[in-house]
C-alpha cells in the first residue's frame, strides 16, 4: 500500500540579501523514501537534485520537468553537490560514492581501510575547491571505544589523508565545505573547526548562524539559510528544520491537519535534538543534557531544564515516543533522562513536578495521552525476571495504575476510547479492553485492499477474495485448512463484529445460528482452498505449502502430484516432497513409482526424492521399508548425479555395503567420500584399493582444506564483524581447520599455521575478526606446531590470563573459560594452577565465573580452595563454588556437608541441590542427615 506525501518546494533567492519565498511546484515523494531523501539545488539555482530509493533525479527548479537520473545508487543517509556542479556524493557509514553529473554515471568509491571495519564515516562534504572530499570519521582506537577524527581524500588519487584528531565530545556535528560544525551539549556551545587555517574557535556570529539553520528551528515565516524539514506543525505555519535543503515547507492547502515527524531520517547523532514537539505557541526539544521550551510565536527560549544526570551517548535511530502534550492546557507528560522519571511540565513556564515512581518498573520506553488527557499509557520493562516489556495504563488525576498487558512487538499504541484500547505494528493492530486487559479483536490488512477483523467468535472479512489465505495469514488461529474451510462459512458474523467493536453485549449474538451470505459468493464449496493451490501453482510459491503439512487429508495429494510434476528447479522439487511427507506412502505410491521412471530425464529431481525416499519421520515408519525398496532400482536403471551417489552412500548400512559395492568404490575414490565403516568393509574385499582411495580422500581433503583456509581468511578480512556473511564465512573456515586436525598432515602448513595463531590472538584480545570458539585452532597449533610456536602460543596464554588479574581491561570471561578447558589436556598443571590463582582476580565477575566453570575440569585440587569459598562473603560466588563441588564424587561431597554444617547463618549459602533425590542418591542416608540446615 503506498501512500504519497506531498513536498512543495518553494525557493528562494540566493542572489539579494532580502529574500523573496515564490511557491513554484509541488514534487511528489513515495513516503518510504523519506527515509532517505537528500535534496540539493545547483549554484545557478535551475536544476534541483534529489537522491531517494537508491536512484538520483535532476529536475528543472521551475516546472520540476525530469531531467535524468542515475539507478543503483546506494542507500546512504548523507549527500553534497560540488561548488561547481560537476560532482554528487553519496556517503554511508563505511564508503562514500562519487557520481558524475554530467555523464550521469558512478565514477568511484572512497573507502575505509579494510582493515578498520568498526570505522564509520559520519559526516562527508566537498572541499571549497572542489579537489577533496572530507570526511568526519569514528575511528576504534581500542574494542568498545572510538574516537572523532577529520580526514580528507584526494578525489583523483583516493589518497586518504588525516587531518585532525578530535577530542570526544556529546553532541551534533556536521561537514559543510571546509568547516566542522558541532555542538557541545556537555559545554552548551558551538564549535567551529577550519580545516584551511587549522584552528579551533568558537565561530563568527555568521558561523553561528549557519549552525542553527543546519541543526536548529526555525518560523517559516522568516528569512533563512539552507535548511531541512523535520517536523511541522498541524496548522502547516512553523517547521522544525534539520538538513540542508535550500527552502522547504508544506503548503497548507494539501492537508489542513499534516503533520510529518523525523521526515529526514538521518543518523540521530548528527542531530542537535533527539527528541522534539510542538503545540502551539510552544516548542520543547530534548537534547542530551536538558530539556527547553521556546515561544515559537517570539522565537525565543523561555525555560531551560537541566537533568541531574549528564548523558554521553551517540544516537543510531528514532528515539521512542517519550512526549506527550496536553490537550487545551499548557502541560506535557515527558520521559526523563532516557527512561529513568517522568516529568508533568507546564510548557509555558517550565515548572515541573514528578510523576510518582511504580513498583517494579525499571525503564520507561514510550507514552502516549488519551485526547480527554484522563488516560496516560506507559510501555514499561518491569523488575522481576525475564524482564518482560508491558504497556501500563494510568489515570492522570489520580496517577493510579491500572492492569497492564504485553505489547509484545506492537509499533504503536492508543488509548482514544475510555474502555477499550488497540495496539499494533504495520498492517495490523489489536483491540484490547482496559478493564482486564482482553483481547476482543485483531485486525490484519493484505494487497489489493483486503482487510480481515477476527474475533474469538466469528471473523468480518470485505470481500470473500482470498478470504481463507488472509485468516491463515492472520495466525491468530491454530486451525488446518480443512477446518478452516469448513468454518469459512460459519465464522462470517459480521453482526457479531460490529457489536463487538461497538462495545454492545454479545451474549446473545454468540447463542444464535445466524447464516450470512458472503460479500461474494463462492463458485463452489472449496473456492477458498482451491484458491490457495492456484497461488502455490501458479509461482511456485513453496512458502504456503506449509499449510498443507497438517492438514494430511488424501484429497490434497494431486495438488501435490501436480506440483511435483510441474517443477523445474530443485528447490522446488524439494519442498513438494518435503510436504508429502506428512501422508501416508500408501496414497501415493503409483506416483513415486512412476516419478523414478523419470529420474534419468529429471536430473533436479534425483535428490528430493531419494531423500523421501529415506526419511525417518515418525509417521512414516510404517512405510519405511516399502520407500527404501525402491533404491536398488534406482541404482541400476538410472544415471544418477554425483550428488545423487553421495545421498545413497552416506546411508547405505553395513548389510547393504555388498549390494552396492560398486557404488562404494565409485565414490570413494571418485567424490572422495569413505566413511569409517564404509572402509573397512572395502579394506576387507581389497586392502591394496581400498588404501588407495584412503589416501587419495586424504590428500584431496588436506589440500582442499588447506586452500580453503587462506583463500576463506582473506574474505574474512574483506567483511564487516557482526555480520551475517562473516559468520558464514567463520564457520567454514573452523571447519576446514577440524579436518585437518582429523587428518594426519607431514606437509609444511606454515601459512594455516600463522593464519591459527592469528585466529586465537584475536580470540583473546578480542579484536574484530576474533572467532566464536578457538578449539579447532588450538588444537591445530598443538598438533602441527613447532616447540617454538608451541612455547609462543603458551607465553600468549599466560599474558592472556594475566590480563585478568586487574581491572583496566574487561574481557570476556567465557572465552578465557573455553580456552582453558580446551587448553587443559596439553598443560593440565598450568590451567589448574592458573584457575586457582584467578580465584584471586580483583574482578568479582571473574572470580564467580572461574568458580563456577572449574566443574569442567574437576580436578581435585581444586576441592580445598573451593571449601573455602562456602563461607565466602559474596553470595555469587559462594553459590558457584558449591554448585562445581557437588559435581564431585562421594567423599567431596561429604566434606561439603561437613563444612555447611558449621555455617551458622543458612541464609548466606543458597544450598543447591542438596535435598534433592540426586543429590541424596549419591550419599549415604546418615551422612544426608547431617546437613543441618537443609533439615530445620
Amino acid at each position: 500500500m503506498k501512500h504519497f506525501i506531498f513536498l512543495l518546494m518553494l525557493f528562494s533567492s540566493i542572489l539579494f540579501s532580502k529574500e523573496t519565498t515564490t511557491h513554484i511546484a509541488q514534487l511528489n515523494i513515495k513516503s518510504q523514501e523519506m527515509q532517505t531523501i537528500c535534496l540539493k539545488l545547483t549554484s545557478d539555482g535551475q536544476t534541483l537534485i534529489t537522491r531517494s530509493d537508491r536512484q538520483i533525479h535532476l529536475w528543472n527548479s521551475k516546472d520540476l520537468n525530469h531531467l535524468g537520473s542515475i539507478k543503483d545508487v546506494t542507500a546512504g543517509y548523507g549527500c553534497d553537490l560540488q561548488k561547481n556542479d560537476r560532482y554528487f556524493l553519496v556517503q554511508d557509514m563505511s564508503r562514500i560514492y562519487l557520481y558524475d553529473l554530467q555523464t550521469l554515471k558512478h565514477i568511484k568509491n572512497f573507502d575505509i581501510p579494510s582493515k578498520r571495519h568498526n570505522d564509520s564515516i559520519m559526516s562527508a562534504s566537498f572541499s571549497e575547491d572542489g579537489k577533496y572530499i572530507n570526511s568526519f570519521e569514528y575511528t576504534q582506537s581500542k574494542p568498545g571505544q572510538s574516537k572523532p577524527i577529520l580526514y580528507r581524500y584526494n578525489i583523483d588519487t583516493k589518497k586518504r589523508e588525516k587531518l585532525k584528531s578530535l577530542p570526544s565530545f556529546s553532541g551534533s556535528y556536521n561537514l559543510k565545505g571546509d568547516k566542522l560544525y558541532f555542538f557541545d551539549s556537555i559545554q552548551n556551545k558551538t564549535i567551529i573547526y577550519d580545516i584551511l587555517t587549522n584552528k579551533q574557535s568558537e565561530g563568527t556570529q555568521k558561523d553561528k548562524e549557519i549552525w542553527s539553520s543546519i541543526r536548529g528551528w526555525w518560523d517559516c515565516r522568516e528569512n533563512l539559510m539552507p535548511t531541512k524539514i523535520c517536523t511541522v506543525s498541524e496548522n502547516i505555519k512553523y517547521s522544525l528544520a534539520s538538513g540542508n535543503l535550500q527552502r522547504t515547507e508544506l503548503n497548507s492547502t494539501v492537508s489542513q491537519t499534516a503533520k510529518i515527524t523525523f521526515m529526514h531520517k538521518r543518523p540521530l547523532r548528527k542531530d542537535y535534538f533527539y527528541e522534539l514537539g510542538f503545540k502551539m505557541p510552544y516548542l520543547m526539544t530534548k537534547t542530551t543534557q536538558q530539556y527547553r521550551g521556546w515561544d515559537l510565536s517570539k522565537g525565543k527560549q523561555i525555560w531551560r531544564i537541566k537533568q541531574k544526570m549528564t548523558v554521553i551517548a551517540e544516537f543510531d535511530s528514532v528515539p521512542s515516543k517519550g512526549m506527550e502534550f496536553f490537550a487545551d492546557q499548557d502541560r506535557a507528560i515527558v520521559i526523563a533522562g532516557f527512561e529513568y522519571q517522568i516529568y508533568d511540565i507546564n510548557t509555558k513556564t517550565g515548572l515541573f513536578s514528578y510523576v510518582p515512581r511504580f513498583k517494579d518498573i525499571v525503564a520507561y520506553h514510550d507514552l502516549s495521552l488519551s485526547r480527554d488527557n484522563k488516560m496516560l499509557q506507559l510501555t514499561a520493562t518491569e523488575q522481576k525476571k525475564p524482564y518482560p516489556i508491558k504497556a501500563h495504563f494510568i489515570e492522570v488525576d489520580t496517577w493510579k495504575l491500572l492492569p497492564s498487558f504485553d505489547p509484545k512487538d506492537f509499533g504503536y499504541n492508543q488509548i482514544e476510547n475510555p474502555t477499550r484500547y488497540v495496539a499494533g505494528y504495520n498492517d495490523y493492530f489489536d483491540l484490547f479492553r482496559k478493564s482486564d486487559s482482553k483481547k476482543l479483536a485483531s485486525f490484519s490488512l493484505f494487497d489489493k485492499g483486503e482487510w480481515l477483523v477476527m474475533t474469538p467468535y466469528g471473523y468480518f472479512n470485505a470481500s470473500s477474495y482470498n478470504v481463507l489465505v488472509n485468516i491463515l495469514k492472520s495466525k491468530h488461529e491454530k486451525v488446518t485448512i480443512d477446518s478452516m474451510q469448513k468454518l469459512a462459512k460459519k465464522w462470517y458474523r459480521p453482526d457479531i463484529v460490529e457489536s463487538l467493536l461497538s462495545d454492545k453485549n454479545i451474549t446473545a449474538l454468540t447463542k444464535q445460528n445466524t447464516a450470512f451470505t458472503l460479500p461474494l459468493k463462492p463458485v463452489d464449496d472449496n473456492q477458498f482452498k482451491n484458491s490457495l493451490k492456484q497461488m502455490i501453482l501458479k509461482g511456485h510459491n513453496i512458502s504456503l505449502l506449509k499449510y498443507f503439512k497438517q492438514n494430511k487429508n488424501k484429497s490434497d495429494i494431486p495438488f501435490l502430484h501436480q506440483g511435483i510434476e510441474s517443477a523445474k528447479t530443485s528447490e522446488t522439487y524439494s519442498a513438494y516432497y518435503k510436504t508429502l511427507r506428512h501422508y501416508p506412502f500408501k496414497y501415493h505410491k503409483t506416483f513415486i513409482e512412476s516419478r523414478i521412471d523419470k529420474l534419468n530425464i529429471n536430473l533436479y529431481e534425483q535428490v528430493p526424492l531419494l531423500q523421501y525416499l529415506y526419511h525417518k519421520r515418525r509417521y512414516g515408519k510404517r512405510y519405511q521399508k516399502q520407500r527404501r525398496a525402491y533404491i536398488p532400482q534406482i541404482i541400476r536403471e538410472t544415471t544418477l548425479t554425483d550428488e545423487a551417489k553421495m545421498v545413497i552412500a552416506k546411508r547405505l548400512k553395513k548389510k547393504q555395503f555388498e549390494t552396492f559395492e560398486a557404488l562404494l568404490w565409485e565414490v570413494s575414490e571418485k567424490q572422495y567420500f569413505v566413511s569409517s565403516t564404509a572402509l573397512s568393509y572395502l579394506k576387507k574385499k581389497n586392502s591394496k584399493r581400498a588404501e588407495t582411495a584412503s589416501k587419495a580422500a586424504d590428500f584431496y581433503h588436506k589440500e582442499q582444506s588447506k586452500n580453503t583456509i587462506v583463500t576463506l581468511y582473506k574474505e574474512l578480512l574483506q567483511t564487516k564483524q557482526y555480520t551475517n556473511e562473516r559468520n558464514a564465512i567463520d564457520r567454514r573456515l573452523y571447519s576446514a581447520y577440524k579436518t585437518l586436525n582429523d587428518l594426519n598432515v607431514s606437509d609444511d602448513l606454515l601459512p594455516q599455521k600463522k593464519i591459527a595463531m592469528v585466529r586465537l590472538n584475536a580470540y583473546m584480545n578480542q579484536t574484530d575478526l576474533n572467532p566464536s570458539t578457538a578449539t579447532a585452532y588450538l588444537h591445530f597449533i598443538m598438533k602441527y606446531g613447532s616447540d617454538m610456536e608451541k612455547k609462543i602460543l603458551h607465553t600468549k596464554i599466560e599474558i592472556y590470563v594475566l590480563q585478568f588479574y586487574s581491572n583496566r581491561k574487561k574481557l570476556s570471561t567465557y572465552a578465557l573459560n573455553s580456552l582453558l578447558k580446551d587448553y587443559f589436556p596439553f598443560e593440565s598443571d598450568f590451567v589448574v594452577q592458573s584457575m586457582i590463582k584467578l580465584l584471586k582476580s580483583p574482578q568479582r565477575r571473574v572470580r564467580s565465573d572461574i568458580a563456577y566453570h572449574m566443574q569442567q575440569i574437576k580436578d581435585p585440587k581444586f576441592v580445598p580452595v573451593l571449601l573455602k569459598k562456602l563461607d565466602f562473603k559474596d553470595p555469587f560466588i559462594s553459590n558457584h563454588a558449591l554448585d562445581t563441588l557437588l559435581r564431585f564424587d562421594i567423599p567431596v561431597i561429604e566434606q561439603v556437608i561437613t563444612k555447611l554444617n558449621k555455617v551458622d547463618d543458612c541464609s548466606k549459602i543458597m544450598y543447591l541441590d542438596l535435598k534433592n533425590s540426586l543429590i541424596a542418591k549419591k550419599v549415604s542416608k546418615e551422612v544426608f542427615e547431617r546437613y543441618r540446615c537443609g533439615n530445620e
